[in-house]
This record gives structure tokens, sequence and C-alpha cells, in this order.
């Protein structure tokens, strides 16, 4: 069995702007003297074409789909990509398993999105982190980079989006568009 993955289209424009997001997150982690997440080592020019592929991931596939959602751009204190728990993840190449880092957080979400067929943006789906964790599938597909590896079936992007739906109720946010921050108590 294999994954339905979630297709929707977005813009050129949109692209353009993600690229943009890529940029100036590699100008802040530069300007940080940070190295790239989780230990990665590579050159600056692939630090960059990662920081862009995270980026249009992020904003594209989980900010678009999951909207209305609060997308936190910055996250220097390790908050969650989208919201307060989910993480987007996207592997770069085809046939990419969802994976979590070693010192990731199991009750977080985490979503894999494909950029394979740009401008179509794929959402393959999703897992809960405790879910990838408990099957101890430990891989180093590059040196320093260890991570779990999912590889099972994915969760539907339908029951994320549910899931992100049901959390903003119980927390009391109503989504207010035109609104400075669109969200209110």
């Amino acid at each position: 069995m294999k994954n339905t993955i979630t297709w929707f289209r977005v813009t050129d424009d949109d692209i353009k702007e993600a690229r943009k997001e890529g940029h100036r997150r590699e100008q802040n982690a530069i300007a940080r003297g940070a190295r790239h997440g989780y230990g990665l080592n590579c050159t600056p020019e692939e630090s960059l074409r990662y920081q862009i592929i995270g980026a249009i991931g992020e904003m594209l596939g989980g900010w678009f789909y999951l909207m209305p959602c609060i997308w936190n751009r910055d996250q220097p204190n390790g908050e969650a990509d989208i919201e307060d728990f989910v993480e987007v993840k996207t592997p770069d190449g085809p046939n990419r398993r969802l994976h979590v880092p070693l010192n990731g957080h199991p009750d977080r979400a985490y979503m894999q999105v494909t950029l394979q067929r740009l401008p179509y943006i794929g959402i393959v789906g999703w897992q809960w982190g405790r879910d990838v964790m408990e099957k101890r599938n430990i891989e180093e597909p590059q040196p320093g980079r260890k991570a779990y590896y999912y590889n099972g079936i994915l969760r539907p992007p339908s029951l994320l989006y549910d899931e992100v739906r049901k959390r903003q109720r119980e927390r009391g946010y109503v989504y207010q568009p035109g609104s400075p921050d669109r969200w209110t108590r």
C-alpha cells in the first residue's frame, strides 16, 4: 500500500516569496554563526539550498494547506513550524521517507511535503513523533545526521487539518480575517 498524496498548485509568485524566505533564513543563520539544523555538514551553497527547500515546504506546503493557522517563521527557541505542534519535513528527492530528528518531539505532528512536481505541492501525510520514535528505526543517511525514519503508511493530510482545527477551538482561537494578528481569543 502507498501513501495517497494530496496535490495542490501554487503560483510562481508564491514560490518566489518562499525562496526569499529561504534566503532570509540563511542570512539570519550566518549572522548568528549557526550551523545548519540537526548537524548537517554542508557547504554554504548546500545550506542555502536546504533553507530554500525547507521554506518552500513550510510556507507553501504546511502553512497554505493548514490555513488558517499560525506559521512560526522563526523558531529560535525550538517552536514548532505551524501552530504549536506541527513540524514540516520536506525531504529532498523522490522516494524519501518521513524522518524525526533524534532530539525530536514525541507530541508533535511531523508532516511530509514533496516538491517533486513544482508548481504542484504534495502533502504526503503525517505521523505523531512518538509513533515514529517508538519504531526505533534509526538511520544515518549522511554522517552526523542520525534520525528516526518511518517506513509505514502515513496518516492522511485531512486528519492533520482536522487536528489543527480541533486544537484551535480548544484554545478558544477565532480566525479574524483582516485583523493585525488575524487571531483573537
